[in-house]
């Protein structure tokens, strides 16, 4: 995962050393190990998803929940564009770009992350009237 997800450079290299000592800390609800059929499912996966047709991202202008997107400016796995047609095309999104970050963006920047999502949730689960007038008040 730190070859695709993390960028090589020294902001990249601390948080990706961060994360690792996050990620071996956690003993217990591990999720399971990869192994060497994943990788190739995944990227078949990935390229059907991204061949555009006739109609295709019309599914998106349904979705009714409101959405927060998340990326790296970097990222090589789902490139950052697809981030930038999700949030186009989803009514209610919300699109987050990290900096000098790939595909392991919210591993990243998690602080930041929660932080926006704390936010988000309040947002939605928010009276009409208080979002309404915190809207009022950005203006």
């Amino acid at each position: 995962m730190a070859c695709g997800s993390f960028r090589s450079v020294r902001e990249g290299s601390g948080c990706r050393l961060e994360f690792l000592t996050r990620k071996h800390s956690r003993l217990v609800d591990r999720d399971p190990g990869v192994n060497e059929r994943v990788g190739p499912r995944q990227r078949e996966a990935i390229a059907k998803w991204g061949v555009q047709r006739e109609g295709s991202y019309d599914y998106l202008k349904t979705i009714k929940q409101p959405a927060l997107v998340v990326n790296g400016n970097k990222d090589l796995i789902v490139y950052t564009i697809n981030s930038f047609i999700l949030q186009q095309n989803i009514p209610n999104a919300q699109l987050i770009i990290y900096p000098d970050s790939n595909h392991g963006a919210p591993y990243q920047y998690p602080i930041s992350l929660s932080a926006t999502s704390r936010s988000s949730c309040r947002k939605v689960t928010a009276p009409r009237d208080a979002v309404h007038h915190q809207r009022t008040r950005e203006r």
